[in-house]
């Protein structure tokens, strides 16, 4: 089991093409991941499922596409109406 925490979010381009080629190593030899991060298109592309948090508590649990597209329908619905958004997936 290997866990990513917002491994992405730093470094140059070539660290990051380094790491993502590492994740899609990783994903195709079936190594489980726990991935934390707040890029909405790597966690699609990476994640067979996904947890979105909000304030603490599940908001969606399921496969990551449509965990990814319940939270940007939040966040949208969030920013149309003034509120700040929820925290990320």
């Amino acid at each position: 089991m290997a866990l990513a925490d917002e491994v992405l979010a730093v470094g140059d381009a070539a660290f990051t093409r380094r790491g993502l080629d590492r994740l899609a190593r990783m994903r195709r030899s079936g190594v489980t991941m726990v991935l934390v991060s707040h890029d909405l298109d790597l966690v699609s592309r990476f994640a067979d499922r996904a947890v979105y948090l909000r304030a603490g508590r599940i908001a969606a649990d399921g496969a990551s596409d449509a965990v990814v597209a319940r939270y940007r329908s939040d966040v949208a619905g969030g920013e149309a109406a003034g509120q700040v958004p929820p925290p990320a997936v």
